[in-house]
């Protein structure tokens, strides 16, 4: 039964690559989830077990999506355009790096294996993403079908975990798709939440999302925060934060009687009944009694190690995947610290372009975000997934903070492309 639903559930992505692109690549984005539903075995929900890697639905469906996107673009168009920009040069450099370090690393195999995650099921979501948005004639209307697609799968997901923890009739520590590490799980419905947040602040005339009545966009935003809090994920939870922060610096810090209204008469209210039903300490004991968590203790541990790794192997470091010979965990929980241990010097000069990327990025949302809020809502989409990669997952895994890349480059790129330059921007972004 687990093979049809598979097949089935294959067919019907591959239908959704083929028919609108830009769908296609937000519900890949989500695979993990997807195949996780589709694996599900009601009579033994665990949402402390992680399932087994899946070639089929994992690796080798999202690749064959990739090339339907690709077919389509280019029976739509008769080409495929592509241009390079500052942003590639950051994937440039991260690809040399990985071949070159692999050459010398203690573990040649891993090596080859992590090297070719990355290219395929990482790299891919921004070429693919990016590609996406360069061969469109209507790039913001694509950008709010993918944020539109996002939180509806965010709003789906949520939904099935709750029906299930129903189901199995008991409690969890971290609420998940069953089969599922919660971090994905909660990435999405902290990217979900920021859409929400995005629809309630900002001018609907530099950026133009409909999802319906301020109300339901008030329960909405009450429901998926409530399921973030029961995900007990604490990098997304900092990351939501600090996003929302850059939110509220880009769009100016002005008051909306509107939201005031909203926020004292339903939304806060509502949190707070919530809360009583669920209980403090069902939604809150692991967050607050984080320093004493072994997962913290051993990212701590994990960053004096790197720099150990470093200085043992300044040229080359460990390589890529090889993190684990030489420290406690698998690899570091951190994004500039893991390149530095496996690829040594070169590791430090991506983070250093990565870093300059950031800014260039920010340079942009922040000249346009009086006249196009679409720049700053992927710019905070981007800050989003890359401070969860300071505290969680590995390079090859990153695929949120890629696809957000390769969104931001598309749409600047093809603003370019057709001559539409910042200072001459529009607001009726949807118009044909």
């Amino acid at each position: 039964m687990e093979i049809i639903l598979s097949l089935f559930a294959a067919l019907v992505i591959l239908y959704i690559c083929w028919w609108k692109p830009i769908v296609g690549i937000a519900v890949l984005t989500q695979i993990n989830l997807i195949r996780a539903v589709v694996s599900l075995d009601l009579n033994d929900i665990c949402f402390r077990c992680v399932n087994d890697s899946d070639p089929f639905l994992g690796a080798i469906i999202p690749l064959l999506g990739f090339a339907v996107i690709l077919i389509k673009l280019y029976s739509k168009n008769k080409k495929v355009n592509f241009r390079l920009g500052f942003i590639d040069l950051f994937f440039v450099l991260t690809i040399f790096t990985l071949v070159y370090t692999t050459i010398f690393s203690a573990d040649i195999i891993t090596s080859v294996i992590y090297t070719s995650k990355f290219l395929l099921l990482a790299f891919s979501y921004y070429f693919i993403g990016k590609t996406i948005l360069l061969n469109s004639n209507q790039p913001d209307k694509l950008i709010i079908e993918f944020l539109k697609t996002t939180l509806i799968l965010g709003v789906v997901l949520g939904t099935i975990s709750l029906i299930l923890l129903l189901y199995e009739g008991g409690t969890v520590n971290r609420l998940t798709i069953p089969g599922v590490h919660p971090i994905p799980f909660s990435q999405l419905i902290g990217f979900a939440i920021l859409v929400i947040i995005s629809s309630l602040i900002i001018d609907k005339k530099i950026f133009p999302i409909e999802l319906g009545s301020i109300m339901l966009r008030g329960f909405l935003f009450v429901y998926l925060l409530i399921i973030l809090f029961a995900s007990n994920t604490k990098g997304i939870l900092l990351s939501v934060f600090i996003a929302l922060i850059i939110m509220l610096y880009l769009k100016g810090f002005r008051v909306n009687k509107k939201l005031i209204l909203l926020m004292a008469i339903v939304i806060i209210p509502l949190v707070f009944y919530v809360i009583y039903i669920i209980g403090y300490d069902n939604l809150f004991e692991r967050l607050f009694k984080s320093l004493g968590d072994d997962s913290v203790n051993h990212r701590i541990l994990s960053y004096g190690e790197s720099f150990e790794i470093f200085l043992k192997f300044p040229l080359t470091g460990s390589g890529p995947g090889a993190y684990d010979l030489f420290g406690f965990l698998p690899y570091p929980h951190n994004f500039f610290l893991e390149n530095i241990a496996q690829y040594g010097i070169l590791g430090l000069f991506i983070n250093i372009y990565f870093i300059f990327s950031l800014i260039l990025l920010f340079s942009i949302s922040n000249k346009s975000k009086k006249r196009n809020f679409i720049y700053s809502l992927l710019f905070i989409l981007i800050i989003f997934f890359f401070i969860e990669t300071m505290v969680s997952f590995t390079l090859w895994m990153h695929k949120g903070m890629y696809i957000s890349l390769g969104l931001f480059s598309g749409y600047y790129f093809n603003k370019i492309r057709k001559n539409r330059v910042l200072p001459q921007e529009k607001s009726n972004f949807l118009k044909s």
